[in-house]
């Protein structure tokens, strides 16, 4: 992907009132790409998905009496 260099970079143009596309053409990547950087920082440290552990009624009250 980017590194926090350029991505860092970008974002402080953003705040500075550059456009996308000027942004983008200083990177030489895409309007849309840049747009995301900037919007979508949080996206970065998205956790991944995975199997979803669930337990029955039964299973619940065994394990709340054991733990009391």
């Amino acid at each position: 992907m980017f590194s926090d260099e350029i991505k860092n970079i970008a974002i402080y143009l953003g705040f500075q009132e550059k456009s996308y596309g000027e942004i983008a053409d200083i990177f030489k990547l895409s309007r849309s790409t840049i747009q995301n950087l900037i919007n979508y920082k949080n996206k970065w440290n998205k956790k991944k998905g995975g199997p979803k552990m669930s337990t029955d009624k039964r299973k619940s009250t065994v394990l709340t009496r054991y733990v009391q």
